[in-house]
């Protein structure tokens, strides 16, 4: 690149007179002077990056920047408590919410089993509660089994005497823990760990024996007795040792500490298959 400098000089002579002198220089500048054409689509680098192929935003998306760029430590072991989502029940079986707009004057919750034998009942006058729960305990202090159907009835009356009444639907519990003295017991549905009259898993045992196991971890102190009940007799032995044979792979026990045993159906009581696990 080259430059033209002009020098123009006005000045006076002694005379009066005004005189010019005229100067003229070249240059040559070797420096290098980027040039770049400005892009009049201001928002072509943002689309750019969302139109990009690589970019899924949907729930197939799993990685992100805080997951690339946050180190982390993971911890291998069959040993250690794994999260799981809550499948089985503790501390209540039932919650009923009642709810009328009239006056109550007397109100009464009754909850049969399968063979339509009152089990357990609850009453009290005035307005009912604003909500209702079960432990799932009996009247004769025994527990509701595992996969039975229950029903329940609710029944109120007005200051008049009108009555009215709701009949529930029947219900099941699939599975749940509860306190005896000196132990903890877990009763779970057989029909949910292992398919009909057979020894193979379904595909929702993993999730329920996880959840087991991570209770097992959390309780055990002496010994844990898994127990089956299933038709015919052998179903249930080998039904008790494949779920104790699981369950040794992940809590760490003394040799006998974790033990199985085929449980018979009592008489004169419809046959649930379930799986019944003590923990002490």
């Amino acid at each position: 690149m080259f430059l033209f400098f002009a020098i123009l000089i006005i000045f006076q002579n002694k005379g009066g007179v005004e005189a010019t002198a005229t100067a003229v220089a070249t240059e040559r500048i070797e420096e290098y002077k980027p040039f770049r054409v400005i892009d009049p689509e201001a928002f072509k680098p943002v689309d750019e990056l969302l139109s990009q192929e690589r970019y899924m935003f949907d729930k197939g998306l799993v990685i992100t920047v805080d997951q690339l760029t946050t180190p982390s430590i993971s911890l291998r072991s069959r040993y250690i408590r794994i999260p799981v989502i809550p499948r089985l029940l503790q501390q209540r079986v039932f919650f009923f919410l009642p709810k009328f707009d009239k006056s109550i004057n007397v109100w009464k919750l009754t909850i049969r089993n399968s063979q339509g034998k009152v089990i357990w009942e609850y009453a009290g006058r005035g307005q009912p509660p604003s909500y209702i729960e079960w432990d799932g305990r009996k009247m004769d202090g025994s527990m509701i089994i595992a996969g039975e159907p229950y029903t329940f009835v609710f029944e109120a009356f007005d200051l008049l005497g009108n009555k009215s009444e709701i009949i529930g639907e029947p219900f099941k519990i699939k599975g749940f823990v509860y306190r005896e003295p000196g132990e903890w017991i877990i009763d779970v549905d057989a029909r949910e760990i292992f398919k009909p009259k057979t020894t193979e898993f379904t595909p929702l045992a993993p999730d329920y024996l996880q959840e087991i196991i991570n209770f097992i971890k959390d309780h055990f102190k002496e010994e844990v007795v898994i127990g089956a009940y299933a038709d015919p007799e052998i179903l249930s032995e080998r039904r008790a040792k494949i779920v104790a044979d699981y369950i040794k792979k992940y809590v760490p026990a003394k040799p006998g500490a974790i033990q199985s045993e085929g449980k018979y159906f009592p008489g004169g009581v419809p046959h649930y298959e379930r799986i019944v696990i003590r923990v002490k």
